[in-house]
């Protein structure tokens, strides 16, 4: 990361969603990302490198840690003629990062970066089934005395 007091705050190899991976900054006008394969191909087999993200079109962020790395979301409201509402997710970026995002985006953009907890264990404890138009999760509770369990029903 390299940070200075007039210029941007930027981290190099942070990867794009579905592109290579680049250098990710932020300054007061907003978020800018660029290729490390800038003038070439990008993984998506396009040939746009750089993307920017106004400060005004920030609507939301999200921080994630999955494995060794954090992994950022940022919801984007674009008014080009119709108003249309995406994310880009960008990831590699240090752990130790969030500090330093979290008070970037509270000071320059207003915007507080949340913290949004994954799993990634993929087990399922209970029964799911379909009722109608509901997807019902039954939910099995293990007693010491009650290895048979009980069932209760969660909406």
């Amino acid at each position: 990361m390299a940070t200075g007091d007039s210029g941007p705050t930027s981290w190099k190899h942070i990867g794009l969603h579905s592109h290579s991976v680049g250098t990710f900054a932020c300054t007061e006008g907003g978020i800018q990302w660029k290729s490390a394969l800038y003038g070439r191909e990008d993984a998506a087999g396009g040939s746009v490198s750089t993307r920017n993200i106004p400060k005004n079109s920030i609507e939301k962020a999200e921080w994630t840690i999955f494995g060794k790395s954090g992994h950022l979301r940022i919801q984007v409201t674009v008014k080009e003629g119709k108003t249309s509402q995406h994310e880009m997710r960008f990831d590699g970026f240090p752990i130790a990062a969030y500090e330093t995002l979290k008070n970037i985006f509270q000071e320059l953009y207003d915007i507080e970066l949340s913290k949004h907890s994954i799993s990634a264990a993929g087990t399922q404890y209970g029964i799911s089934k379909i009722s109608g138009k509901k997807l019902v999760f039954q939910h099995c509770i293990l007693e010491d005395a009650d290895e048979e369990g009980e069932v209760s029903i969660l909406f």
